[in-house]
């Protein structure tokens, strides 16, 4: 009787599963991806560290799109952003494109800060106010550097070697 007690909460165990995964399948099918609907908007910057296809791109903090696309323009060294925007979602034409740390260990984001113009940027435009990507180690090189300096100041100041 144990026995057959453990193979029925085997079976349901089993059965549970495979339903949770069908769930999950049938919503990664049926839910539509930000690269499926929208329109592409291009940013130009001069580092993107730290960005990757399919970073989040986000409106007052709320994702609205995708990077798509990642390519480089050997020609004047910058580096180009395509991002799908969800097509609910009007931009003006002076919007900002900033890249942003979601963290010290987490991945980047694109971050869009809409401007006040009343023209709004339409599929296949460029957005011509970016910021860089920010490196964190070189923040802390110059915080690293600048203690230092101050260290070195106040010793010789204080005649200790």
């Amino acid at each position: 009787m144990k026995q057959f007690s453990q193979e029925i909460v085997n079976i349901a165990t089993g059965a549970l599963v495979l339903t949770v995964l069908g769930v999950f399948f049938l919503w990664a099918y049926l839910v539509p991806s930000a690269s499926s609907e929208g329109y592409t908007l291009t940013a130009r910057f001069s580092r993107v560290d730290g960005i990757t296809k399919g970073a989040e791109v986000r409106l007052l903090g709320v994702p609205v799109g995708m990077v798509a696309e990642q390519r480089l323009d050997p020609k004047n060294n910058m580096a180009y952003l395509d991002m799908t925007i969800r097509s609910d979602i009007e931009m003006p034409v002076d919007t900002t494109a900033m890249v942003l740390s979601d963290g010290v260990f987490a991945g980047k984001f694109v971050k869009l800060d809409p401007g006040g113009s009343y023209e709004m940027l339409a599929d296949g435009d460029e957005i011509e106010f970016t910021q860089d990507s920010v490196i964190l180690e070189n923040i802390i090189e110059r915080i690293v550097t600048g203690a230092e300096k101050r260290k070195a100041e106040r010793n010789a100041g204080a005649g200790v070697d």
